[in-house]
């Protein structure tokens, strides 16, 4: 199974419709995702962090999203 962390970096709340677009995404066979958020004031750091913490636990892929975007259910299947 290839993994894939879903991240968003955050100096405030995430959006619901952020988080439904997350939930809604469609995984292809062969693939389970994991969502985490990451809290700070320094969104660039907090962006390296996200990049540390995805090598750091195996990931295979990093989809990183910002608190406030939406995107369509087939997102991860395009850009995979």
């Amino acid at each position: 199974m290839k993994r894939i962390l879903i991240a968003i970096p955050t100096s405030k709340n995430i959006e619901v419709e952020t988080f439904k677009s997350i939930y809604d995404q469609i995984l292809p066979d062969g693939y389970i995702a994991d969502f985490q958020y990451f809290y700070g004031y320094n969104i660039a750091q907090i962006r390296n962090l996200i990049a540390d913490y995805a090598i750091k636990n195996g990931y295979d892929y990093l989809f990183a999203v910002d608190a406030d975007m939406t995107f369509s259910p087939d997102t991860l299947i395009k850009m995979l």
